[in-house]
């Protein structure tokens, strides 16, 4: 596109807002400073009041011009005036459609490759994160290598997403909805079973003693069915059909986790009791028998302290052995 007032240099840049001829053009300034009242000069008035009414009314009826393509001088000049300093231009490609569609074909190449490479890093690296120096290390698989460093292929990107202020509190709560609805359910368990020793057996049970439907007769699930894998990997579905819970289980509920239900108290728990606590006494009695057996109680002729010999690693230390607890040494 050549320029559209010198016609022979390569426009650069298109300006929307001009108009060609607009009634004050720099033709027209010169002649009527050197001929002010001259043929010339009338003439070029007339013509530039023409172009300015015409432009008047063509921005009355909400209408622009074309605009012009310049080059850099034609550009320079016209926009050197107040006027017209605040036009925005918009830069024109000096390049052809192979040019253009070999550089569109390139950024497409560049950005798949990109994204293939983001995804092998990401399943090279994995982040960690370091409670002493509260900072995240990377550490890559294949090498057994750790860094501080973020990989440079990511640039400004993360292997995952950073947790923002909305993420971490949306955790939080979640947390804390989980543990209080967990508790509630716990309570109700404990609520709901009884943990009673079976002498038959010799093993605990538990006894639902609530009053829900599941327990007597069940309910009729239908339209709903069940699906899961087995042992082999196969899927496999059926209906759901009645609904039942059993009265007695052999097993802890699994709402439990690793929480338990107290005992019964029966005349079996509380002989049961008394058997472990004298076992337990027995047990520590034993214990401290051994470690006596294994230190020594020696003076220190300096400060008149005692200090214990180990004879069987020949450590020595100033305070008693952990395993005596609150028993004195000569009890």
């Amino acid at each position: 596109k050549l320029c559209t007032f010198c016609t022979t240099l390569t426009a650069v840049v298109f300006c929307p807002e001009c108009v060609e001829g607009d009634g004050n053009t720099e033709e027209a300034a010169v002649v009527d400073e050197k001929h002010p009242h001259g043929k010339k000069a009338r003439k070029a008035k007339k013509e530039a009041e023409k172009k300015k009414a015409a432009a008047a009314a063509a921005a009355a009826a909400g209408k622009k011009g074309g605009g012009d393509f310049l080059c850099e001088k034609c550009d320079w000049q016209k926009h050197k005036h107040a006027k017209r300093c605040d036009h925005v231009r918009t830069i024109l490609c000096t390049k052809n459609m192979e040019e253009n569609a070999r550089i569109v074909k390139s950024v497409f190449q560049i950005r798949v490759a990109r994204r293939k490479l983001l995804e092998k890093c990401r399943a090279t690296f994995r982040r960690f994160y370091d409670s002493k120096a509260r900072n995240y290390f990377y550490y890559r698989e294949d090498t057994f290598e750790t860094t501080w460093h973020k990989p440079y292929c990511l640039k400004g990107e993360e292997l995952v997403p950073l947790p923002t202020p909305d993420f971490a509190a949306r955790k939080i709560q979640g947390m804390y909805r989980t543990f209080h609805a967990l508790h509630l359910v716990r309570y109700r368990c404990i609520l709901s079973y009884d943990k009673i020793w079976s002498r038959e057996e010799q093993r605990f049970y538990y006894f639902n003693n609530g009053t829900s439907l599941l327990l007597h007769g069940g309910i009729e699930v239908p339209n709903i069915e069940l699906v899961g894998v087995d042992d082999h990997g196969h899927k496999w579905s059926k209906p759901c059909g009645l609904v039942k819970i059993d009265q007695v289980l052999w097993d802890k509920p699994k709402m439990m986790g690793t929480h338990d239900i107290r005992p019964m108290w029966t005349e079996d728990v509380a002989a049961m009791r008394i058997q472990g606590m004298w076992k337990l006494h027995e047990a520590r009695a034993f214990i401290r028998s051994i470690v006596r057996g294994a230190f020594q109680q020696k003076t220190d002729p300096l400060s008149g302290k005692h200090f214990y010999y180990n004879t069987h690693n020949h450590h020595t230390a100033w305070e008693i052995p952990d395993l005596l607890g609150n028993e004195r040494w000569d009890y």
